[in-house]
C-alpha cells in the first residue's frame, strides 16, 4: 500500500469521480467495479498501476504529490538524524584528539580538553534526548 488512510482513499475517489465514475475507471483500468469500490473504501491496495493512469489521463497527480510530500518528510527526518550522529561523532573525535595530545605530552594545558569535553557532552546529550524522545532508550 502506498499510503494508508482516508487521504489516499479520498484522493483516489476524486480521481474516479472526475474520470467519469466507477464504470469508466474500471473499464479504463481493466478491472472490475468491485475492485474500484474496494480501493475507494480502503479494503484493497491502490497501486501505482491504478492511480497512475487516472492521474495521467486527467492531467493532475494528487496521489503522486502526496507520496512525494511524504518522501520529503522522511528525507528531512533522515537528514536531521544524520546531522545529530555526525555532530556527536565529530565532537567526540575532537575530544579524543585533545586527550591524546595531553597523554602524549604535546599539550600540558587542560583548556582544550575542557572545551572539547563540553562540546562533546552537549552533542551527545542532544543525541540522547532525541533518541529517548523516540522511545529508543
Amino acid at each position: 500500500m502506498i499510503y494508508g488512510g482516508p487521504a489516499r482513499c479520498a484522493l483516489f475517489r476524486q480521481l474516479v469521480d472526475d474520470f467519469g465514475g466507477y464504470d469508466a475507471a474500471a473499464e479504463y483500468l481493466k478491472c472490475s467495479k468491485s475492485t474500484i469500490s474496494k480501493m475507494v473504501h480502503g479494503t484493497a491496495t491502490i497501486g501505482c498501476e491504478h492511480f497512475g493512469p487516472l492521474e495521467d489521463a486527467l492531467g493532475r497527480a494528487p496521489i503522486t504529490r502526496l507520496m512525494a510530500t511524504r518522501s520529503t518528510l522522511v528525507d528531512r527526518e533522515t537528514r536531521a538524524e544524520t546531522e545529530l550522529f555526525r555532530s556527536a561523532a565529530k565532537e567526540s573525535g575532537e575530544l579524543i584528539q585533545a586527550l591524546v595530545k595531553r597523554l602524549t605530552g604535546a599539550d600540558r594545558d587542560h583548556t582544550e580538553i575542557i572545551k572539547e569535553a563540553r562540546e562533546a557532552h552537549e552533542a551527545i546529550g542532544e543525541l540522547m534526548r532525541q533518541l529517548e524522545a523516540r522511545g529508543e532508550g
